[in-house]
């Protein structure tokens, strides 16, 4: 068994916090980070179980002790990645915030997590497609939920007047530019994941805006 803690993200400026639980410790934790790394630089196809043994310092009998099968380890690592998105938009929803703070938090959990679990962002958007068809339907139900707290946040913008409604195409437009940024974003270089956030968050605000501004 693994040690979960609670994760704590706080953006004071804007007066939200959100509680994650994380798993810090315990085999199968240690198994999906490893397998995160090795699928991410590698591909899901390239990556055996003896690679996996290999990396863990752990036999064929002892890894599958502690995981059902490698494509059981796939779906935990990109569904996992996905809840924990969700679990925090959720609490910024339920925060009441003004719209465009949800927008502004929502933008810097995004790119808090994917700094924090950058391997496991690359294997839930790049290998879906080597999930079976039953568990790339659980994903992309979880991609859903997630794009259903944007919708909810740009709605109440919308009723109180200060967003413009836009159209789900325009909403998937504007999350690929989160959910493809592992392709560049480097967690090491100068940008925190603040202001790549508030960069994206602009952006993201100006389409909204019913002038053009905000």
């Amino acid at each position: 068994m693994g040690e979960a803690v609670d994760w704590k993200i706080k953006f004071p400026d804007l007066g939200v916090s959100v509680r994650l639980p994380k798993n810090v410790s315990g085999q199968k934790y240690r198994i999906e980070r490893t397998a995160a790394g090795l699928f991410a630089r590698h591909g899901f196809g390239s990556v055996g179980v003896a690679d996996l043994c290999a990396a863990t310092d752990m036999g064929r009998g002892a890894l599958y002790y502690h995981i059902k099968s490698k494509e059981s380890v796939l779906f935990d690592i990109a569904a996992g990645y996905m809840r924990t998105l969700n679990a925090g938009a959720s609490q910024i929803l339920e925060a009441g915030v003004e719209p465009d703070v949800a927008i502004r938090a929502l933008s810097r959990l995004f790119m808090h997590v994917m700094f924090e679990d950058r391997n496991e962002m690359t294997v839930c958007f790049r290998e879906l497609h080597s999930c079976s068809a039953e568990k790339q339907t659980e994903i992309r139900a979880l991609h859903r939920d997630y794009q259903k707290f944007w919708e909810k946040a740009i709605q109440r913008g919308v009723d109180s007047g200060r967003f413009r409604g836009i159209s789900s195409v325009q909403l998937k437009g504007l999350l690929g530019m989160y959910f493809y940024s592992f392709l560049w974003v480097n967690p090491f270089q100068s940008k925190s994941a603040d202001e790549i956030a508030d960069e994206f968050a602009e952006i993201v605000l100006s389409a909204l805006s019913p002038r053009g501004t905000h």
